[in-house]
């Protein structure tokens, strides 16, 4: 594993060589999920990179856009493009300034674009994501015109992708988002229940099960029907891995295995859900407790070994 990777890291080796080490080195501290220390690898690959590929370059640009460090992403990516220029690294560049809410910025980007070299339907895509960010921000500013315009556009756009890409998920759950927001912001619940058919629709395309579920549920509550809205993210929850290690026996000298972790308390916050894993239902087990953001992905260790009440933290 990784000390095998260090040794032969240390030793003579030639300049392309040392470069997929520190690539390999840092694809093996990603899977272990220790991504600063896999940032620091690939920035150590730089140094070895060809001027001309940019091979360094290229993979510490798709881990930054993988940790969400979008504004550093952009930048080495609009970079990159300026020597190793691609329709790839444009889509990129597109989805983290959309990402840093840049829109004016990701718009010049997308306008540039060669269209003859690109997907259409991956343009289309693109182009409804960053209207998407474009009508969320006219919202918060308070512009109503303008939100109401791109809300519009987006409608159209939409509409033309599911002609499209008839088979694709995307343009009903962007669909049902949009439908949502426009509900929020103006009060029209009616919305609401054609958000509830555009994610039926969404369901029928897609694997993606949770994304699905995690629209419906906050549609759900918007309606009002919080206890259909917590039995589905109940069910959303039994779906996430628990992560190894997540939970020790209770009284270990009298147990010969240790029992399967179980959720024992859930709490929602605007950004955040907090879970506390544990190793039984009862006050005397002991339980993680780990914060996910709203897609239930990044999980991140908040304590350990909590007993009793501490460890219902939807009290």
């Amino acid at each position: 594993g990784e000390s095998v990777l260090r040794e032969y890291l240390a030793g003579e080796l030639s300049t392309n060589d040392r470069l997929r080490g520190q690539i390999l080195l840092s694809g093996f501290l990603q899977a272990v999920d220790r991504m600063p220390e896999a940032v620091e690898a690939l920035q150590e690959a730089q140094r070895y990179q060809d001027p001309a590929r940019l091979e360094g370059d290229r993979a510490l640009s798709q881990l930054l856009m993988s940790i969400g460090r979008f504004g550093q992403a952009a930048a080495l990516l609009e970079s990159i493009h300026s020597t190793v220029p691609s329709v790839e690294i444009e889509y990129d560049i597109v989805r983290c300034l959309t990402s840093i809410g840049q829109v004016e910025q990701a718009r010049s980007w997308l306008d540039r674009i060669d269209r003859s070299a690109a997907d259409e339907v991956g343009l289309q895509l693109l182009g409804a994501t960053l209207l998407q960010v474009e009508m969320e921000l006219a919202s918060r500013r308070g512009d109503d015109a303008a939100a109401t315009r791109l809300y519009g556009e987006l409608g159209t756009l939409l509409a033309e992708l599911r002609v499209s890409a008839p088979t694709q998920a995307a343009p009903y759950l962007m669909d049902a988002q949009r439908m949502l927001a426009r509900s929020r912001r103006t009060g029209d619940r009616t919305l609401l229940d054609q958000a509830l058919r555009e994610l039926n629709a969404a369901g029928s395309r897609t694997s993606d099960t949770r994304r699905v579920s995690l629209i419906r549920i906050e549609v759900l509550k918007e309606q009002g029907n919080i206890g259909q809205a917590i039995i589905e993210y109940q069910q959303v929850l039994a779906t996430v891995p628990v992560p190894d290690n997540i939970s020790t026996p209770i009284a270990e000298k009298r147990r010969s295995r240790s029992r399967e972790p179980r959720v024992s308390g859930v709490a929602v916050s605007e950004r955040d859900v907090f879970v506390a894993f544990g190793s039984g239902w009862s006050l005397g087990s002991k339980s993680k407790l780990f914060r996910l953001d709203r897609n239930l992905q990044n999980p991140k260790v908040l304590a350990e070994g909590l007993r009793a009440c501490c460890q219902r933290c939807d009290i």
